[in-house]
């Protein structure tokens, strides 16, 4: 790392350390995604659970690459690595275990669009796949892995994110100046022309717009900035200020879930949980007299370590739950849900994701990599054979129409919910 003389330290020298309040805000957004997919009459707007967990993960992703500054290749091989390690393993179990037991409990019309889905679900492309076939009024029989489009918004963000910072890194090496300086002109700019692109795609392609990634990438854009930027209000003599700002922020959190509806929401009000998210994070208040005293409570705190295992199982069993039964969701199979998604994220998060996450600055960089390819082709080989099975039931029998429970909880285009997860 090259800095020049007088310029600002690096993001190391700042003391990255273990945030509650990030943890808190993860439990405050799957919170949000999961009372909205099953009460959303009584959270009408807890999708903008989606827009916390945008801004969060833009937030530890640009914190990690500030951080450790990457400087060539193989930095940017380690970085992706670890998000393989991270991430893919509980992705790809639960797309597993929603295969078998659609093919066993589903209907045969659901066998394509779910074998489909789990193909681009594994590669992360399913935002892309849903796109072309979004409409105003949403899919009334979505598959138990519709939700994964947002995890493909974000594993797209986590391939292009660290290219930019190398950028900015090499930029600034030539430049003889300070990284952070140059990483928030190249965050501002992409943020600024996402949200352009947004409001025109919007406008123009209203359906397609909720899931496409450049209509997304402001706001994981602006979660960076908060990183780029959180030194400097750290450091700031005004914890009164940033006191308010906390409050402020999850106010406009607040006030989103509470008063917006499932209808698609232009980017000028999308901004109101985006930027409390960010005034959170970039206030850094850790201790005093704000919401953050309850983000600290140990069951938040556990709610947030498991909340990426947590959003991976709550969509499937919603969906499945009402297959398997023949029953509809009541509250009670809804409480039964919640239970359940909890128990199974529990035992995710202890017997996967702590396992496959590990590895120090030693471990193999070619390994991660081919378990993913051989992962990915598995679970591709499954859902071809679903799909395959699908056409030679549907051929076999012409007349044969979706007999998918009508109770399925679908607001809007589908699951609205994100991720986090870094």
């Amino acid at each position: 790392m090259i800095r020049a003389a007088g310029a600002e330290p690096s993001a190391r020298a700042a003391g990255w350390a273990h945030r509650t309040d990030i943890q808190g805000l993860r439990a405050v957004a799957i919170a949000l995604v999961v009372g909205f997919h099953l009460w959303p009459e009584r959270l009408p707007g807890g999708f903008v659970g989606v827009d916390v967990f945008f801004v969060v993960s833009g937030f530890l992703i640009t914190g990690h690459l500030l951080r450790d500054e990457p400087t060539g290749g193989r930095d940017l091989a380690v970085f992706w690595a670890r998000r393989i390690r991270r991430l893919l393993p509980a992705a790809l179990t639960v797309i597993t275990a929603v295969l078998f037991v659609t093919w066993l409990f589903g209907p045969v019309s659901q066998w394509r669009k779910t074998g489909l889905q789990a193909v681009s679900s594994a590669v992360y492309l399913q935002n892309w796949q849903l796109a072309p076939s979004s409409t105003a009024a949403g899919d009334p029989h979505p598959t138990a892995l519709q939700h994964y489009w947002s995890l493909s918004v974000e594993e797209q963000f986590y391939l292009l994110w660290p290219v930019l910072l190398l950028s900015c890194v090499l930029l600034a090496r030539h430049r003889r100046c300070g990284l952070l300086p140059v990483a928030r002109v190249a965050m501002g700019l992409v943020a600024l022309g996402s949200i352009v692109f947004s409001m025109w795609f919007t406008q123009a392609h209203p359906a397609s717009a909720y899931f496409v990634t450049p209509a997304r990438m402001w706001e994981l854009a602006l979660g960076g900035l908060s990183a780029a930027l959180v030194r400097p209000v750290r450091t700031a003599r005004a914890p009164v200020l940033r006191g308010a700002a906390v409050w402020l922020g999850f106010a406009m959190i607040a006030l989103a879930a509470t008063t917006f509806h499932a209808a698609r929401v232009p980017v000028a009000l999308a901004l109101l949980p985006v930027l409390g998210t960010a005034a959170v994070i970039a206030a850094d208040v850790g201790r005093g007299p704000t919401p953050n005293s309850l983000l600290r409570l140990p069951p938040v705190q556990y709610l947030g370590d498991i909340s990426y295992s947590v959003y991976l199982w709550h969509w499937p069993l919603i969906v499945l739950v009402p297959t398997v039964t023949g029953v509809p969701l009541t509250n009670r199979w809804k409480l039964a849900v919640v239970v359940g998604a909890l128990a199974l994220a529990a035992l995710t998060k202890r017997q996967i994701e702590d396992r496959f996450r590990g590895g120090g600055p030693r471990f193999s960089l070619v390994a991660p990599f081919r378990w993913a390819a051989a992962g990915m082709a598995g679970v591709i080989a499954l859902g071809g054979l679903e799909v395959v099975g699908a056409n030679a039931r549907t051929h076999a029998s012409p007349g044969l129409v979706d007999t998918a429970p009508e109770n399925l909880i679908a607001p809007g285009p589908g699951p609205a919910a994100e991720v986090l997860w870094a």
